[in-house]
């Protein structure tokens, strides 16, 4: 067996791995870390099929998301109904376009197919590393992931550009339906919101004109000047579609409180030259929570070490690849490392002058970018190998590429996901054995993830409970009819934690006619709708 079949063998075998575990979690663990931010989706797919409208104009949206995962789940909810086994679905769906994504994204810098597969696999494993990269990922498809792979489409649309030098006809109509695509992918992706915006159509746009105008460029005259025809061409399809898609957004739904929250500012004192969180989120994003008084010697405790230290190769590894920049022979890497450190400069102000830099989830779009280019420079070391003798940079490379093997090494044995309940499970079976189909809860507290879970049979919509014990809808994956009286039911509820149960004390608690308690949650049960005709009957005015 020849080294090229070995190479062939080794390749698939990595991408196989990769997708098997995408998959097995999908089908078997996703369930137990399903959280309530991972409901959204479902939430806004069941709101657009009762409304039988792609955006339902009575629902309260936390966030507007029409193309992506929330019209993937509309499909499958008018097919497979309001089950859990819908979401599990257009999960898969969602990663089979990611994965296909990624290998167009390594094929667009020059990578071989051998190497494109490798580098799939290896960047699928490594977005297992804790429990929330691995939710955001596949079971909670936000717009970070969605600016992602609006960035893999883009560039291997320019790839395909770039490749067709010819004048002839069938050449020329192949090179405007690439335009018209980069312009449909560049509105689609942006009718997603600011955030796409700032992750995807900013930093392709400053990019491209880095390298048109600092970057200089080994062609000349009329090649030079085609290069620089389809550049601009693809900067307008881009910026157009971009407008566009803001436009039709705009249209669609208007303001939305909470997404324009994210693009406050925050307090001077937390700004980043005073009290940076970015390190930390960063690191945390990879190796997740830690339990207090975590032992180092022990294997939890090595696995956290790992999980560290990879966290901190992927960080630095980008800049190995800036410096490296000029030895790169591919153009697309070039641009797609730029793009990256643009990318990066953006998100770092974003996140640590606004209001995000406490969610360590928001990070998750530049740590996949920073997998990416991680993969591409260690591609660019091998490959170069033979050329040239080891540097001092290459010698430097070797202790992080080892940590790098080793996390993989790590994550390969502890993804062993055991299907598990749910904690929202267990609430559920607490009230269908009450015989409680219809209440309330705050949004943190299981609200609509309970609903989700139990396929739509227990309905749990959120509120808002305050430290005087009133209470209010909360305008977030909601609306104002699920507030009213529920045809058929008689019993309501509300889920309160102790913290909640105490603030209602003389208020919600009071008025039940019974309180279910369980370990983590008392249910409060009452024998109407603790709202009359949509109000409460505890209001806090302020």
């Amino acid at each position: 067996m020849n080294n090229s079949m070995i190479k062939k063998m080794a390749a698939y075998g990595i991408f196989t791995a990769g997708v098997l575990l995408a998959l097995y979690y999908i089908l078997f663990g996703m369930r137990a870390e399903y959280g309530v931010l991972s409901s959204d989706n479902m939430m806004d797919a069941v709101a657009a099929v009762e409304s039988g409208t792609i955006v339902n104009r009575g629902f309260w949206y936390g966030y507007s998301m029409p193309v992506n995962a929330s019209l993937v789940m509309t499909a499958l909810v008018k097919i497979i109904g309001t089950k859990f086994a819908a979401v599990k679905t257009g999960m898969l769906i969602c990663t089979a376009i990611l994965v296909i994504c990624l290998v167009l994204l390594f094929r667009s810098v020059g990578i071989d197919l051998t190497g494109s597969l490798t580098a799939s696999g290896i960047s699928l494993m490594l977005l297992f590393s804790s429990d929330t990269m691995r939710t955001t990922v596949f079971s909670h498809v936000t717009y970070y992931m969605t600016a992602f792979m609006a960035v893999c489409l883009i560039w291997y649309c320019f790839r395909f550009i770039e490749r067709y030098t010819e004048t002839g006809g069938s050449s020329v109509i192949k090179k405007r339906i690439v335009y018209c695509l980069v312009f449909l992918i560049s509105a689609a992706a942006c009718m997603n919101g600011y955030h796409i915006v700032m992750m995807f159509t900013l930093p392709v746009l400053i990019t491209l004109i880095i390298e048109q105008t600092m970057v200089s460029d080994s062609l000349s005259g009329p090649e030079a000047k085609d290069s620089r025809l389809k550049t601009v061409i693809l900067i307008a399809g881009l910026l157009f579609g971009s407008i566009f898609g803001m436009l039709i957004r705009r249209r669609l739904f208007g303001n939305i409180s909470y997404e324009n929250d994210l693009t406050v500012f925050s307090g001077f004192d937390s700004w980043f030259f005073r009290d940076s969180s970015f390190l930390k989120q960063w690191v945390t994003l990879f190796t997740g929570s830690i339990p207090e008084e975590t032992n180092m010697m022990t294997a939890g405790g090595i696995f956290v070490m790992l999980h560290y230290l990879t966290a901190l190769v992927i960080l630095v590894l980008p800049v190995f690849a800036l410096i490296s920049l000029r030895h790169y022979r591919d153009r697309m890497m070039k641009l797609y490392v730029i793009d990256y450190w643009v990318t990066f400069l953006t998100v770092y102000m974003i996140f640590s002058l606004g209001n995000e830099q406490f969610d360590n989830w928001r990070l998750i779009g530049l740590a996949v970018m920073a997998v990416t280019v991680s993969c591409m420079h260690i591609y660019h070391l091998i490959a170069e190998r033979e050329d040239k003798k080891i540097t001092m940079l290459q010698m430097s490379m070797i202790p992080m590429i080892t940590a790098f093997v080793c996390c993989l090494t790590n994550i390969l044995i502890t993804t062993a996901f055991i299907e598990k309940e749910n904690p929202a499970d267990t609430i559920t079976h607490v009230l269908q054995g009450h015989g409680l189909t219809y209440g309330y809860a705050s949004f943190n507290n299981n609200a609509n993830l309970i609903t989700v879970l139990s396929d739509f049979t227990v309905k749990v919509r959120p509120i808002e409970i305050y430290e005087d014990g009133s209470y209010r809808i909360e305008r977030y994956e909601n609306e104002f009819a699920w507030y009213e009286d529920q045809p058929d039911t008689s019993r309501y509820f509300v889920i309160v934690d102790r913290r909640e149960k105490g603030f209602a004390v003389d208020t919600l608690v009071k008025a039940a006619s019974e309180i279910i308690e369980t370990e983590d949650v008392s249910i409060l049960v009452f024998e109407g709708n603790i709202f009359a005709e949509g109000q409460p009957m505890y209001y806090n005015e302020s």
